[in-house]
């Protein structure tokens, strides 16, 4: 309860202390003697909005205390969930300056404003024509509605079982959502490796077409100057490098008679006229190495650059990244399609009197007949195993079924249609 009551130099109140005893308390007074400025003071004091015209003119700052007493066992819990020290006694402070800034005080404590309105909702009731704070709140009207009712324990089972059916609810619309999930990753991860094999991508590719790039956006100047180098050592009829080396070997052979070294030299002429006609002929190669139109060709080289380079911007980095990217998934991708594929699945027990489960290591069971057996940890770690024609097991794997006294198929043509192994990793 409202205990004392001190205001100072707020609106036409210079100083005021009143002190409030149990039971009813009437103030009147003749119109304007200020006792709506009490009632806008008490509001100010609970967290209320500061209006600069509350602040008594001539002064620089107006101050409301109120102390209260017997607060009720919800507001010490509140106080003690917000960090601040339950007391028997509660002095709250607020003060306005000219230029309409505030401060409030609990005990001496400075709070924030948001604390002072929720710590405000525990103490006081103002009633008026339009003003309620404490009726105005969702789930006091939901206290006083069932206080009237008087329910007794049953509000309270109903509250339970509602929010039972509530977490139902929310479960069941998880599940669902996991379903559409399963669907949306299957729809995205077909969509992906579609994507990637359609273009049928080549480790390396890329530089080759990078390369090809660079000779079709030179193909002109590769033409000319490869030309001009055949013509120069091979191309001509009257003055090329290979005729002017072949006459040169035949002059030094008619004097090989005479000077027996001359032999030799022209031997070595002959060796570089053949090697000058490969280089003639390598550069001509090299002008006839674009076909057809080369500006058509550079089209189709750009086009296909950028295939690649937007596959590698969605999937990787290069190409070798993205043809990963088509042919696995990571262990945290893996792992959440397995829960989401689980979640769509029935799962339930074995019944006791049809099948029996037997939980252990493969090198210590011994087994009667089997219908179907998991093996985990089998594969030397490769996951999934491709079958061939040896089957799913390695010889490890073989001699620990083997010594587990299960049967294994030896036959080749019947080992990937008839071993009864499933779900290994």
């Amino acid at each position: 309860m409202l205990q004392s009551l001190h205001i100072e130099n707020m609106a036409v109140i210079s100083t005021l202390s009143l002190e409030l005893q149990n039971g009813l308390s009437a103030i009147t007074g003749e119109t304007g003697a200020g006792k709506s400025v009490m009632i806008d003071c008490i509001q100010f004091l609970l967290g209320g909005k500061p209006r600069r015209e509350l602040v008594r003119r001539g002064t620089e700052k107006g101050t409301v205390c109120g102390l209260f007493t017997e607060p009720s066992e919800a507001l010490l819990a509140h106080l003690s969930a917000v960090g601040l020290e339950p007391s028997e006694e509660l002095l709250l402070q607020r003060t306005l300056t000219a230029d309409g800034k505030t401060k409030a005080y609990l005990n001496g404590r400075m709070i924030t404003q948001a604390m002072l309105r929720d710590i405000a909702k525990y103490l006081v009731s103002i009633h008026g024509q339009n003003d309620n704070q404490l009726l105005l709140q969702e789930t006091v009207q939901k206290q006083l509605l069932d206080s009237v009712a008087d329910f007794g324990g049953d509000a309270e089972a109903y509250r339970t079982l509602y929010a039972h059916r509530n977490e139902l609810n929310s479960r069941l619309s998880a599940l669902c959502r996991d379903a559409s999930e399963v669907d949306r990753l299957r729809d995205i991860l077909t969509f992906q490796i579609a994507d990637i094999d359609k273009a049928h991508l080549k480790d390396g590719e890329e530089a080759l077409l990078l390369a090809r790039r660079d000779k079709l956006q030179n193909a002109e100047k590769i033409a000319k100057q490869t030309a001009f180098v055949y013509h120069a050592l091979h191309g001509s009829e009257n003055g090329s490098a290979t005729l002017i080396l072949e006459k040169a070997a035949a002059a030094l052979t008619k004097i090989s008679g005479v000077i027996p070294e001359a032999a030799e030299k022209a031997e070595k002429l002959l060796q570089m006229r053949y090697e000058v006609e490969d280089i003639a002929c390598l550069a001509r190669d090299y002008g006839e190495d674009v076909e057809g139109d080369p500006t058509a060709a550079l089209d189709r080289v750009e086009g296909r650059l950028d295939t690649i380079t937007k596959l590698c911007r969605k999937y990787g980095g290069d190409i070798p990244a993205v043809l990963l990217e088509s042919e696995r998934v990571s262990l945290k991708r893996y792992l959440e399609l397995f829960r989401l594929a689980l979640s769509c699945e029935d799962v339930g027990s074995i019944p006791h009197h049809l099948d029996e489960v037997t939980v252990g290591d493969a090198g210590r069971m011994r087994n009667g007949k089997i219908k179907v057996s998991f093996l985990l940890g089998m594969n030397d770690g490769v996951f999934p195993a491709r079958h061939s024609e040896d089957g799913i097991f390695t010889d490890a794997d073989r001699t620990l079924i083997r010594n587990a006294d299960i049967d294994i198929l030896t036959t080749s043509s019947l080992l990937n249609q008839n071993e009864n192994y499933y779900l290994y990793t």
